[in-house]
């Protein structure tokens, strides 16, 4: 019996001891945990909230999301309809040549018309949705005024963010049938979170075509014809009209370089000049780089056909400013969607072996994507949804 009440007498003063050295080990500072908790992956932060109390303030502080945006790796979004009115959704992530692809669950069945700052637009059965696919928050937007206005021909949506009030926002322009209304065109705007639409001067001067917008660093762009592009200030939401590059235009494209509208032509048969937007108010444009046969030659080379030409490439986003660009080549044997890392020197082809399909060029302006935490949930706005 001696013996028992001393082996439970020292169990006890070794357990005593034990809670005595946890409870004075010593905690990590806010500083170090924000800094550990930066370096993970958006995907394992909604789940890692939830461990205590200190670690759900810094995740849910917006100066973390803001930072962790930052530091975030963008990649490809891409879509692949299932049925008439079903997409499956996917996202590519690239690191170090490598190509890494998740599936992206929006809770809601749709079309993905835009990504602004990992929240995602996207239209259901004529309804608008603003959903972060990471945290499974969703904001469904107001019916749209114009839509009940005049019988339209034509729409399309943009959307981008405002850096300095911290607000986003959809655009809305409009084609009305003609002959059936005074004005040919519609334009209207909504900050999500708001229960309506706001009617706004739209840019009517001369607009015969309408293209998807892209955003760059709160600003959309919209490409009209061959000639000008029509910008509108995310902020002010006043709308400019800036001319194109002066070169040749052979073949281009409009996609987003370094936060600049970008504007990728064919030059000529073995070169593709890439130029930026440098100022909107001034118009001026600043070539950035080339890309001639030798990044993509010994791509081209395997059709004989096309082997001494890039006339069937068509520059389509780029991300890493400039480093990555996404490109589709229209050669019958070779066709298809490409990546090309200038770092690596690699091309990457987009194949049945990813079990994805690049969703259509005419239903996203781009498909550049970076997952977040950022919240699409309005302050004091209980139209938020979350599953």
């Amino acid at each position: 019996m001696a013996e028992k009440a001393s082996f439970l007498s020292n169990t006890n003063e070794e357990n005593g001891n034990k809670k005595e050295k946890l409870e004075s080990a010593p905690s990590l500072c806010d500083d170090v945990i924000f800094n550990i908790l930066l370096r993970l992956p958006p995907e394992s932060l909604p789940k890692l909230r939830l461990v205590c109390k200190n670690w759900y303030n810094v995740i849910s502080d917006p100066v973390f999301i803001e930072a962790h945006l930052h530091r975030s790796v963008p990649g490809f979004i891409f879509q692949k309809r299932i049925s008439r009115s079903k997409y499956k959704t996917h996202f590519m992530e690239i690191k170090e040549g490598e190509t890494k692809v998740h599936d992206l669950d929006l809770h809601c069945p749709g079309r993905i018309c835009a990504s602004c700052n990992g929240l995602i637009l996207l239209e259901s059965m004529r309804s608008l949705y603003v959903i972060n696919p990471i945290s499974n928050q969703r904001i469904m937007l107001p019916p749209s005024d114009l839509s009940f206005k005049y019988p339209l021909s034509y729409e399309i949506y943009g959307f981008g963010f405002n850096s300095i009030t911290k607000e986003y926002k959809v655009v809305h322009v409009c084609e009305y049938e003609k002959r059936k209304t005074p004005i040919p065109l519609g334009c209207e705007v909504t900050t999500v979170g708001s229960d309506s639409w706001r009617e706004i001067d739209g840019p009517f001067f001369g607009l015969t075509e309408l293209r998807i917008p892209i955003s760059a660093s709160g600003i959309l762009h919209w490409a009209i014809g061959m000639d000008y592009i029509v910008s509108m200030d995310v902020g002010n939401e006043k709308f400019h009209k800036t001319s194109f590059p002066n070169c040749s235009r052979r073949s281009y494209h409009f996609l987003e370089l370094g936060e600049f509208l970008s504007f990728a032509n064919r030059e000529s048969p073995v070169q593709f000049d890439v130029w930026i937007l440098k100022d909107l108010d001034s118009g001026e444009w600043i070539k950035q780089l080339s890309i001639g046969m030798d990044c993509l030659g010994s791509l081209l080379s395997q059709d004989s056909r096309w082997g001494g030409s890039l006339d069937p490439v068509l520059l389509f986003a780029s991300f890493r400013n400039g480093e990555v660009i996404i490109f589709e080549c229209f050669a019958i044997d070779i066709g298809g969607f490409y990546l090309y890392d200038f770092k690596l020197e690699r091309i990457i082809k987009f194949d049945g072996s990813c079990g994805i399909q690049l969703i259509a060029m005419d239903t996203l302006s781009s498909p550049i994507h970076v997952n977040s935490l950022v919240s699409c949930k309005p302050r004091n706005n209980r139209r938020y949804l979350s599953n």
